[in-house]
């Protein structure tokens, strides 16, 4: 892989920075909803840089899953504290793309192998 392939790029950077502008306001001024989302946006980030840089597949999966679940569990804890339906409806599209996911890779195990 070269050293362009593991560029971090500007979406990661952007939606880090992103993420710690909303946790910190969040933070100010009390908002649990811009809290949840910055911090799980920040989590998702590093995760998923650090993951470009490891060459092993099977701990570069583990950080990805890593990195779905937390950010999900983030968000899901957010929603239970300020029973916010944003958050639910974050949270439930995270659920359905898992499944639909998890669907399309045993359809493609099927039809290829």
């Amino acid at each position: 892989m070269s050293s362009e392939d593991r560029s971090l790029g500007f979406a990661p950077i952007f939606w880090g920075t992103l993420g710690l502008f909303m946790f910190v306001n969040g933070i100010q001024n009390n908002d649990i909803v811009s809290t949840s989302l910055g911090l799980s946006l920040i989590f998702t980030c590093i995760l998923l840089a650090a993951s470009r840089y490891v060459t092993n597949i099977k701990l570069s999966k583990i950080l990805e899953y890593s990195s779905i679940i937390g950010s999900l569990g983030i968000i899901l804890h957010g929603y239970i504290i300020t029973e916010n339906m944003f958050l639910l409806f974050i949270a439930l599209t995270i659920i359905i793309v898992i499944i639909c996911r998890i669907v399309y890779l045993k359809m493609i195990k099927k039809i290829g192998g």
